[in-house]
């Protein structure tokens, strides 16, 4: 006798809050704050680079590289998977992040959401040439549309997406140029809150401008009744032969009447 697999548990509240918020968080902590953080981290790891004017990315990186660690391992034990979009921001921080960490260079960092972007772009509206709807397989649990209104979202989240990759390195070239290699500037502190918070919040603001079209394709799901039968297949046995035998009875009535 085998033990099958246990069964992965779903994620929500406060646990899920925190394996999906917990390594952003961590990133801007370090960030934020690198100025106390980073004197820590060189006597630990025996390096100067932390403590050094300029270096919150790599304060930063340090630090969320191992929370997007523990956060993927605890998806893993209790879900027994790890979402698409967990792996895909792990992959381009930790591979980008260990590249600003090796070659103590910035830019890595700032081209990161660049091509996150141009990923996103890609994978939706490339995958509607070869007739794959990304988008409804994401959010096609929460959303019943048809097919026609989920190509459009699509191609509308693929235009923000791509707006967004142009943005940031519109952003990141204007606003810290003197940031390069490694020097302290303040153009990169704001870069920094605009590209987490003010993207966050245009991708918000983008969702609930659908609304409206969400709301006019919406395909509502017929009532049903709570046992999850239909009203012919709820009709007893004995309603539908109650017809049947009636018949004979008022034959056999008949019958007597004319004997008499």
């Amino acid at each position: 006798m085998t033990n099958s697999p246990r069964k992965g548990e779903k994620l929500t509240g406060t646990p899920k809050m925190l394996v999906e918020l917990g390594p952003l968080a961590a990133f801007l902590i370090g960030y934020f704050m690198g100025g106390r953080i980073g004197p820590v981290l060189d006597r630990t790891f025996g390096t100067q680079m932390f403590s050094e004017g300029g270096d919150g990315v790599f304060v930063a990186t340090a630090l969320f590289i191992p929370v997007w660690l523990v956060a993927s391992i605890y998806s893993v034990w209790k879900e027994r998977s790890i979402s698409p979009m967990l792996i895909l921001t792990g992959v381009l921080v930790i591979g980008f992040g260990s590249l600003t960490l090796i070659f103590q260079s910035k830019i890595f960092y700032y081209v990161k959401s660049t091509l996150v972007y141009l990923l996103f772009a890609g994978l939706l509206g490339g995958g509607l040439f070869i007739n794959r709807i990304f988008l409804k397989m994401i959010m096609g649990e929460a959303l019943n549309l048809p097919d026609n209104a989920w190509r459009t979202l699509t191609w509308r989240f693929t235009w923000l997406y791509l707006a967004l990759a142009v943005g940031n390195e519109v952003l990141w070239r204007t606003m810290t140029p003197g940031c390069l290699p490694d020097a302290p500037c303040e153009g990169e502190a704001w870069y920094v809150r605009i590209e987490t918070f003010g993207f966050m919040a245009l991708i918000f603001l983008f969702i609930i401008a659908q609304t409206p079209f969400i709301s006019k394709h919406l395909i509502e799901e017929q009532d049903v009744p709570q046992d999850g039968t239909s009203d012919s297949a709820s009709m007893s046995e004995a309603d539908k032969i109650q017809p049947i035998r009636e018949k004979p009875e008022s034959e056999s009535s008949k019958g007597r009447q004319q004997d008499s």
